[in-house]
């Protein structure tokens, strides 16, 4: 299913996606400078997550604030969450989509994970 809709997406951007030569399942997406989205097949579905930035120093508590209302209930981040890496060097945004999404849907899962990285990277960017 992954594999699918990822050419469909390559088609519709008129882009190519990377894959890992380690890991089988696993394909990269360079959205610009600023924001790459890996995609990882799972048996369940299909998992999106990008690193957003890393972990700041500064006013370090309120983005953790800001972060946390977002993924309160997943309304102010339309079912994607936000966290660390394993080694908090890192802001995550994370997406789990269902193994039986529709093309059409999946695009505008994609779609709005995108805009919601710029946007939650610009607001971090404006309290450093």
């Amino acid at each position: 299913m992954l594999q699918d809709h990822l050419r469909e997406l390559e088609r519709n951007l008129e882009t190519t996606l990377k894959t890992s030569p380690t890991e089988h399942g696993v394909f990269t997406f360079e959205v610009d400078d600023e924001i790459t989205i890996t995609f990882h097949d799972l048996e369940e579905g299909s998992y999106i997550t990008c690193k957003l930035c890393e972990t700041p120093d500064r006013n370090r508590e309120d983005i953790f604030i800001m972060l946390s209302e977002l993924n309160l209930l997943g309304e102010g981040s339309y079912g994607s969450v936000f966290g660390l890496t394993e080694d908090s060097k890192h802001i995550t945004m994370n997406h789990l989509i269902e193994y039986d999404v529709a093309y059409p849907q999946f695009y505008e899962i994609v779609e709005d994970f995108v805009n919601l990285a710029k946007i939650t990277l610009e607001d971090i960017q404006t309290k450093l």
